[in-house]
C-alpha cells in the first residue's frame, strides 16, 4: 500500500524497480508493477495469492496476450 498523500505515478514505480534492482539478486527483481486499492485477503489476514492469479489469467485471457508493462510481450507464447 502507498502512504497517505502518495500516487501512483511512472516516476514511483520507476524509483521502486531502481531500488529493487540495486538490492536484489536479477531473478528476485520485479519485471511488472501494478498499484491496486487494496489486496484480497483471506480471514487471517494473509494474502490471498490464488485471486491474484486468476485475476491476472482473467486479463490474459481476455487480452489474448501479457499485461502492459512486461518485458516478455514481444516473445512468442511457449
Amino acid at each position: 500500500m502507498l502512504r497517505p498523500g502518495q500516487e501512483p505515478s511512472r516516476a514511483l514505480a520507476d524509483d521502486l524497480f531502481l531500488f529493487t534492482r540495486a538490492n536484489l539478486t536479477p531473478y528476485k527483481a520485479s519485471k511488472i508493477l501494478e498499484f491496486v486499492a487494496e489486496l484480497p485477503r483471506a480471514i487471517r489476514g494473509k494474502i490471498r495469492r490464488v485471486d491474484l492469479r486468476a485475476k491476472q489469467a482473467e486479463a490474459r485471457a481476455a487480452t489474448g496476450r501479457r499485461p502492459e508493462g512486461c518485458p516478455f510481450t514481444n516473445l512468442r507464447e511457449a
